[in-house]
């Protein structure tokens, strides 16, 4: 089974009015940046760019057995998932990490949260709802589902609707995505425009 430990990862930076609530924490994390050449059986597959957090660096096979090695999950062990019936595009990249495929980047967490109660709520039901507030169309929209039960990733709500809405959009002043270690500088480099880097050498 997949698992992810967020319990000591670095969190993003947002502005001061962004809540952190500590119910959602894979809400918030800092991200390494995707091995540039993994090792293992597989075909080399470029990414977007140095700093994209969603294609996966290596596939194997080809049509409906296409599947694709995760960028984010650690090495071991490794998590492959088909390409072809989704299970990489939404169960495992937006619903387990959080991370847009339009944006390559993860998803933008509420802009508050608020709870509200549910007067007809059966028995196996919450009789109160907590809901987060969208940056981009500004509606309230549910982060638990209706029953009460615990969730595997309680983000899952939250990245449903942001998948759904967001595009590319972030929050402003939202940064510090990546964790900033050795693969984070080269990554970086590669980046450069070539008269930049130029211009830099000169």
């Amino acid at each position: 089974m997949v698992t992810s430990n967020t319990s000591s990862a670095p969190t993003r930076t947002f502005p001061p009015s962004i809540p952190l609530n500590p119910d959602f924490p894979r809400l918030y994390v800092r991200f390494k940046v995707p091995t540039a050449n993994p090792r293992g059986k597989g075909t080399p597959n470029a990414p977007r760019s140095p700093l994209d957090l969603y294609t996966p660096r290596l596939t194997q096979g080809s049509g409906r057995g296409k599947v694709g090695l995760c960028p984010l999950c650690p090495r071991s062990p490794r998590t492959w998932f088909s390409m072809k019936f989704s299970a990489f595009k939404y169960y495992h990249m937006q619903y387990f990490h959080g991370i847009s495929p339009a944006a390559a980047l993860p998803f933008s967490p509420p802009t508050a949260f608020r709870t509200v109660p549910r007067p007809h709520a059966t028995k196996l039901e919450r009789n109160t709802m907590r809901e987060g507030k969208c940056h981009r169309c500004g509606k309230w929209t549910p982060v638990e589902g209706v029953k009460n039960m615990e969730t595997k990733v309680p983000e899952l709500y939250w990245w449903k609707h942001a998948a759904a809405c967001h595009g590319t959009s972030h929050i402003p002043g939202e940064r510090d995505v990546f964790i900033e270690d050795a693969a984070y500088v080269r990554a970086l480099e590669e980046t450069k425009p070539d008269d930049q880097t130029e211009s830099e050498e000169d």
